[in-house]
């Protein structure tokens, strides 16, 4: 096994820990997801989206939230210019 000494300045490491606090993971195990996708060969864009979408809706399930396309602008609501102002 290989070890990694990356240099960051305090406040993108304090940042960093923060947001890897907020999801419950050490920021470690995070950039070592982060690299084995990285570094994986991920076939074509579309096959890397689709996992990228899995992983998503994993991560919503797993902090009690869920993707409800309704929850969305009808079409309707979408195009009226003056609804969004």
């Amino acid at each position: 096994m290989k070890q990694l000494t990356v240099n960051l300045d305090d406040a993108t490491f304090a940042s960093a820990e923060n947001q890897a606090r907020k999801v419950g993971r050490p920021l470690t195990l995070i950039l070592v997801d982060w690299l084995k996708g990285f570094s994986a060969n991920e076939g074509t864009d579309f096959d890397r989206l689709i996992r990228e979408e899995e992983k998503l809706r994993q991560q919503m399930q797993q902090q009690g939230r869920q993707f409800i396309a309704s929850d969305r602008l009808t079409r309707d609501e979408l195009h009226d210019r003056n609804a969004l102002r």
